[in-house]
């Protein structure tokens, strides 16, 4: 029943592309930030030594990867942020009594 309430809430807020914009580039720099800490537990060594260019390529490629992820994915954490926030800013916007942005 809740979600029917928040997808009619959905349709009657207008957009607003650089709030959605910030907040995917948002959810891009955490899964970075995820990508980084779930490769440090994994343990050096191994088949190949690890070079500096290696490691380089590795930190771009997981950039690269969150940043797809977070324009690509829907419902993830950017998504959850943006309804957040475009609620409250249209809530700041309403005068008293009013139903409508103004």
């Amino acid at each position: 029943m809740n979600v029917n309430v928040n997808n009619s809430v959905r349709a009657v807020l207008p957009e607003i592309p650089e709030l959605r914009q910030a907040t995917r580039a948002l959810e891009g720099v955490f899964l970075s930030q995820l990508f980084q800490a779930m490769r440090a537990t994994v343990p050096e060594g191994g088949f190949m030594e690890s070079s500096s260019a290696q490691a380089t390529f590795q930190s771009m490629f997981d950039e690269k990867m969150a940043e797809t992820l977070a324009q690509r994915t829907d419902g993830g954490i950017g998504d959850m942020l943006y309804e957040q926030l475009r609620r409250r800013i249209h809530n700041m916007t309403l005068t008293p009594g009013d139903t409508t942005p103004s």
